[in-house]
């Protein structure tokens, strides 16, 4: 689980193997649902979707949050979350950092986000 940036609240996302992309998991649940599957009928009109988000999406509430403090900060203290504790995976992402130039400032060599 990891916050959902619009209303701070948890929410399931799927990294695919090794780590290379990132899902947000829906349900598309109503109570009067069947699925044909192969010669039979299955109750339950169960469904999850998985489909592609941008992990810049999720890591919003973190940059917003130490925006908001005014200081430059390593992205591996901005990215915290004592409620969230797996938010450190978005972190290993590919092509994060390029991703972060669009919305991040930097100082010095070494990686400092505002």
């Amino acid at each position: 689980m990891f916050r959902f940036v619009l209303t701070g609240e948890g929410a399931l996302y799927l990294f695919s193997m090794c780590l290379q992309q990132l899902f947000e998991i829906k349900l598309f649940k109503e109570k009067h649902h069947s699925w044909f599957i192969n010669q039979s009928v299955q109750s339950g009109g169960l469904l999850y979707f998985a489909t592609p988000i941008d992990p810049l999406f999720l890591l919003l509430h973190y940059l917003i949050k130490a925006d908001k403090e005014g200081k430059f900060q390593p992205l591996d203290q901005v990215v915290v979350d004592d409620m969230f504790p797996n938010c450190i995976l978005l972190l290993k992402l590919p092509e994060l950092e390029k991703l972060l130039q669009h919305v991040t400032e930097e100082k010095g060599s070494i990686q400092y986000l505002k």
